[in-house]
């Protein structure tokens, strides 16, 4: 027979079966999203995600194409790093891990890319010598499913994730295709008692031991 203990393992192993996160993958490719010509909604893997853009500033329009989305277009670029800066910015509906990005129209020019995790003031250009959560150049990334594809492994974690473009040139460019990202899942509090019960049962048995 088991005993009360391992019994209460099992439950809490049953338990958390379902709590599993697995990796999502949202395109942005399009016509894929709902909503408006500034702010598009996604919804993958139970989560939502709204892309909106920025440009100088001010609310930009999301561009979509087959090859993905950018801001007043379907690419992110940049002439300045501050005064004329192109943001797209994803915010999820809950917190994730965002694992990786594809990022299409990449590579052939060397072009680079930044990401900021939960900015203080989303949509605000990063004050200068900001240092971005991830940042490098596309064209040393390793390639998708087409040559001009380029896939950013991230690991980062957080609700809004501001993508920018990092280089001064127009030339710059690129667009979003796709984010691979796991939803986090906190443990509900009936299992954090049932765990700490675990350890309450453990210490009494082995008291009796004793």
């Amino acid at each position: 027979m088991l005993s009360l203990s391992k019994t209460v393992v099992v439950a809490a192993f049953a338990f958390l079966l379902p709590l599993t996160a697995n990796a999502v993958t949202v395109s942005f490719a399009g016509p894929t999203g709902s909503g408006t010509p500034t702010s598009r909604v996604f919804s993958e893997g139970g989560l939502d995600v709204t892309v909106t853009g920025i440009e100088e500033g001010f609310v930009a329009g999301i561009g979509q194409d087959t090859g993905g989305i950018g801001v007043n277009g379907v690419t992110i670029n940049s002439d300045n790093l501050v005064s004329d800066l192109e943001i797209l910015i994803l915010t999820f509906s809950e917190a994730v891990s965002l694992d990786s990005v594809t990022f299409s129209d990449a590579g052939g020019d060397n072009d680079f890319f930044r990401i900021f995790v939960d900015p203080a003031n989303p949509g605000a250009p990063p004050a200068p010598g900001t240092t971005a959560d991830a940042q490098g150049a596309t064209a040393g990334l390793p390639v998708g499913v087409a040559a001009d594809h380029r896939i950013a492994s991230l690991a980062l974690t957080g609700t809004v994730f501001q993508i920018t473009n990092g280089g001064v040139s127009s030339s710059n460019t690129f667009s979003l295709l796709n984010a691979n990202f796991t939803a986090i899942i906190p443990l509900p509090a009936p299992i954090l008692m049932l765990l700490a019960g675990l350890g309450l049962l453990g210490g009494v048995s082995r008291l009796r031991k004793a």
